[in-house]
């Protein structure tokens, strides 16, 4: 198989898994996080299916050719496999967090579980190519991690986000992180922006804050946005 199907089966197989995983846990996630009104596990799996396959159909087509360079190749054959679990069980972290502004925990272990997975195929499919940076590859998702780490960090430490946000932060920054650095970064500004932005709205209406911020849709927002850019980007320059 070629480095960019390896990563399309990756991510067909993450989907999968991801909504045999929500129709399992649904009725659960939704009694454990008293979140009633969310929809019922049905309609999470589809949700969780429609979400996936728009992010994998965007990850895998954006193939310049092993000729474009290294960054572009991981561009290429890593997007398929890392946006797919961001993607199709972020939306439903993001759905809890803004309801009872708790983030679900065990759907961020899975997530990070399969962004690892699939930064681990992508680098063995790159390891036998004459274009293959070990610097590069593994600064990338450390430097992102770790600077997403950090800056929600602050955050918790100020007592204003929860630990599900700290555990969230750095899986995204690695995610983003495997693109490059700059789009770790831009992902990170976005998140931090559009929170910040709400922020103000709410304060402007004289709208007191009663708990934690819900920092978490913020999070998967701007690293969904991030990635939208960069797959724009990636077409215009082709």
């Amino acid at each position: 198989m070629t480095p960019s199907l390896w990563q399309i089966v990756a991510g067909a197989g993450f989907l999968a898994f991801n909504a045999a995983w929500v129709g399992v846990n649904g009725s659960s996630l939704r009694k454990r996080y008293r979140a009633a009104d969310i929809p019922a596990s049905l309609m999470l799996v589809w949700g969780t299916l429609l979400a996936g396959a728009t992010a994998l159909y965007m990850g895998s087509h954006l193939v310049p050719g092993v000729e474009a360079g290294l960054l572009e190749v991981m561009q290429g054959t890593g997007l398929a496999g890392v946006l797919v679990p961001l993607v199709s069980l972020g939306w439903i972290s993001a759905l809890i967090d803004a309801r009872i502004r708790v983030l679900p925990t065990s759907i961020t272990k899975v997530m990070g579980i399969e962004v690892l997975l699939a930064w681990m195929i992508n680098t063995l499919m790159l390891f036998s190519s004459t274009t293959f940076d070990p610097s590069r590859i593994f600064l990338g998702p450390v430097v992102g991690a770790a600077v997403w780490g950090i800056a929600v960090g602050i955050g918790y430490a100020k007592d204003s986000v929860g630990r599900g946000d700290m555990l969230l932060g750095p899986v995204l920054g690695f995610a983003l992180g495997s693109s490059s650095v700059a789009v770790a970064v831009v992902g990170l500004v976005l998140a931090f922006a559009g929170a910040g932005l709400i922020g103000f709205v709410k304060s402007a209406r004289g709208e007191g804050r009663t708990a934690r911020f819900p920092l978490g849709p913020y999070l998967l927002a701007g690293t969904w946005l991030a990635f939208g850019l960069e797959v724009v980007g990636s077409y215009v320059a082709i």
